[in-house]
């Protein structure tokens, strides 16, 4: 028997990358001071976590915050024409650094490489039992 520990199943995988980013996210908020006392604690924190990211891609969000807030529109309107311009500021670069860095970590555990391939895995004979099916990407036969 081989040294080499089988791949995890495609859920298994998804299951250790999310066990992987909760792990990560609490690294990087204790790095800034805050941790959670209990389990229910750290649920909030994650529920907050998701919370904020769904909120931050909504474009109406970020509108009603500036509505009352000249500042707020002022930094808005700073952010676009550092963007436009290619200036990143230096806490954006703090931060690109810093998620570089957690990626990198992250990549290089062996759970995260397995979970990887197994569902790349998944995907690629998902592909193989298509076309062996003889079935076209949009589930006709082809001839």
């Amino acid at each position: 028997m081989s040294d080499t520990p089988l791949l995890p199943d495609p859920n298994t995988a998804i299951a250790q990358m999310d066990k992987l980013a909760t792990h990560f996210f609490f690294q990087r908020l204790s790095q800034h001071g805050e941790s959670p006392i209990n389990e229910q604690q750290a649920a909030q924190y994650l529920k907050l976590a998701a919370t904020l990211e769904s909120a931050e891609s909504d474009p109406r969000i970020s509108k009603m915050a500036q509505a009352n807030d000249p500042i707020a529109e002022a930094n808005t309107a700073l952010d676009r024409f550092l963007v436009r311009s290619g200036v990143k500021t230096g806490a954006d670069q703090e931060n690109e650094i810093a998620l570089q860095r957690q990626a990198a970590e992250i990549a290089q555990t062996p759970e995260f490489y397995n979970s990887v391939l197994s569902i790349k895995s998944a995907e690629a004979q998902a592909i193989v039992a298509q076309l062996n099916s003889g079935q076209n990407g949009n589930g006709h036969k082809t001839n």
